[in-house]
């Protein structure tokens, strides 16, 4: 937290870069001239050299115009998802193209579009808005991500997610549950890496909708596979909203197997087995959850350990203990 109020007090110019792509040069200089002595302003005049940019450069906001030859601006920022999706996007447009900029809007191509002429002092004013919400966004994942790294070591999987439904960080253990070969570049869309898991995007999207935490559900992807799953909010203390939310996956099919067999069974010493090693397996999984909880506490006995940090710790000793 420290660092980051500390990186807020910097001049914007030192922080993010802006990508204008359009093809009258007079828009440019005059976008340039009246946004260059608050950001890093990039310029292109077609979309190809504009990924260039967007490639070789940390760019948080691309304005792209929708009417130039070549590559409409629909299409250059649809490209530009592909390569970061966190990346806001607006449109620059002098036409009155409604049903086009209704699409773009609603398909989330486009944060939001500026018509020409425009006024110099409402546009700092939606570009500044446009740059608080890619602060928002990038401060969000590196919660997600030391959150995700404190909490992988007690054996379940994983799922962050932000509040416009975008992946942010899975562990390993989540990407085994959900047979993924490859990790996923991140941000992605939850949409596309839980497109095969219909009851956990259900799970997502009812949590994410109102806000309230799940509690565990049976999830079956196949016969030879049985989940637990739970979703957790994420609410910085500075924020009176989540701003995301965790899905743990916890595999249980050997213990409900388990369960299944010894209400089959009959004979008592048999039973008796069962229940034997059914006791074994909660003790198994009861310590991989005592092995996160201990990782925390060592984190706050670190005497450098910022008060923030030290916070976040014993959050996640609480949650891992409501678990």
């Amino acid at each position: 937290m420290d660092d980051f109020a500390a990186e807020d007090r910097e001049a914007p110019g030192q922080r993010y870069g802006i990508l204008i792509v359009d093809d009258e040069e007079a828009i440019l200089e005059s976008l340039e001239f009246t946004l260059g002595t608050e950001y890093r302003v990039f310029v292109a005049t077609n979309g190809r050299d504009g990924l260039a940019i967007f490639d070789a450069e940390e760019i948080a906001l691309v304005i792209a115009d929708q009417n130039m030859p070549g590559m409409s601006g629909v299409e250059f920022l649809e490209k530009v998802i592909e390569r970061d999706v966190r990346a806001i996007r607006m449109m620059l447009t002098g036409y009155a193209d409604i049903s086009s900029l209704a699409r773009a809007i609603n398909s989330g191509r486009i944060y939001r579009y500026i018509t020409k002429p425009w006024d110099d002092n409402q546009l700092r004013m939606v570009i500044e808005r446009a740059v608080e919400h890619y602060q928002l966004t990038t401060k969000n994942q590196q919660l997600l991500a030391e959150k995700t790294s404190l909490l992988e070591n007690m054996g379940d999987g994983l799922i962050a997610v932000d509040a416009d439904g975008l992946i942010t960080a899975l562990n390993p253990r989540a990407m085994t549950l959900l047979k993924l070969d490859d990790a996923p570049a991140l941000p992605a869309n939850a949409t596309q890496i839980l497109a095969d898991f219909p009851q956990l995007m259900s799970l997502v999207e009812a949590t994410l909708r109102e806000g309230v935490a799940q509690p565990h559900q049976g999830v079956s992807f196949d016969a030879s596979q049985y989940l637990l799953a739970s979703t957790s909010l994420i609410q910085p203390p500075e924020h009176s909203s989540p701003t995301g939310i965790i899905l743990l996956l916890s595999n249980v099919t050997e213990l409900r197997n388990l369960q299944n067999r010894l209400v089959q069974q009959e004979h008592q010493a048999q039973r008796q087995a069962l229940l034997n090693e059914l006791a074994a397996r909660f003790r198994h999984r009861i310590g991989n959850d005592l092995g996160g909880i201990q990782l925390s506490a060592k984190r706050i006995q670190q005497p450098e350990l910022s008060a923030e940090k030290r916070q976040q710790s014993l959050e996640l000793i609480l949650q891992a203990v409501e678990e």
